[in-house]
C-alpha cells in the first residue's frame, strides 16, 4: 500500500507503506496545509496557493488542477457515485465560498457564496446524501448538491468539521459541542 502526505515544502509525496521509500513527488503552487483525500485512484489535495489538485495515485502524474479565487482552502471532500450525486470534490475557502468541482475532469460544477468571510479557520465540508454541510465562524450551512441552493443555515459558528452518525450531525461551535438533524 501507499501513504500520501502533503508538506510545507509545496509538495505531495507518495511513500511505500512497508519500506517508507518515496514512490513519487508532485510539486504544487503552495504549502499543503490540510489532509489529502484518496478516491477513484486519485489523490486530491489543496494548496495554500488556492489550487485544488487531482493527482494519479499510482504514477503521481497530474490529472487536473482547478484554480480558486482565494487561498485558505479546506481539505477536499469527495462525494460518492450514482444518483443524485456524481463524483464531486467539495472545498471551502475563507471568503465563504463552497466549490463543487468535477472529480474526474476538474471543471467547476458550481460555486456557492455565503458572503460571510471568515478570517479564522474554515472546516472541511461533509456530504450527507444530496446535501453538503459546511461552515465557518460566521455560520453553518446545508447546500443541495443538485440545485446548489442553500437549503438551510444556522447562526451557530462551525469550528470543527461535522461528524455524521445515524442522520445526526455533531460539530464544534466555539467551546460547545452541538448536535442537529443532518437532513
Amino acid at each position: 500500500g501507499m501513504v500520501y502526505a502533503g508538506s510545507y515544502d509545496n509538495a505531495v509525496y507518495a511513500l511505500d507503506a512497508e519500506s517508507g521509500r518515496e514512490e513519487w513527488t508532485y510539486r504544487t503552487n503552495g504549502r499543503i496545509e490540510t489532509s489529502q483525500t484518496v478516491a477513484n485512484d486519485a489523490v486530491y489535495a489543496t494548496s495554500a496557493g488556492g489550487n485544488i489538485y487531482s493527482i494519479n495515485a499510482s504514477s503521481g502524474e497530474e490529472n487536473w488542477v482547478y484554480e480558486t479565487e482565494f487561498g485558505g482552502l479546506t481539505a477536499p471532500t469527495i462525494s460518492g457515485n450514482g444518483p443524485p450525486v456524481r463524483p464531486t470534490v467539495f472545498v471551502q475557502d475563507r471568503l465563504g465560498n463552497l466549490y463543487a468541482v468535477n472529480a474526474g475532469l476538474g471543471g467547476l460544477r458550481w460555486k456557492v457564496s455565503t458572503e460571510q468571510a471568515s478570517h479564522e479557520a474554515v472546516v472541511t465540508p461533509a456530504v450527507v446524501e444530496s446535501t453538503v454541510i459546511f461552515g465557518n465562524s460566521s455560520g453553518t450551512y446545508g447546500v443541495s448538491i443538485e440545485s446548489n441552493d442553500i437549503d438551510w443555515s444556522a447562526d451557530s459558528e462551525m469550528t470543527s468539521a461535522p461528524i455524521i452518525s445515524d442522520g445526526d450531525m455533531y460539530y464544534g461551535s466555539g467551546s460547545d459541542l452541538l448536535a442537529a438533524d443532518a437532513g
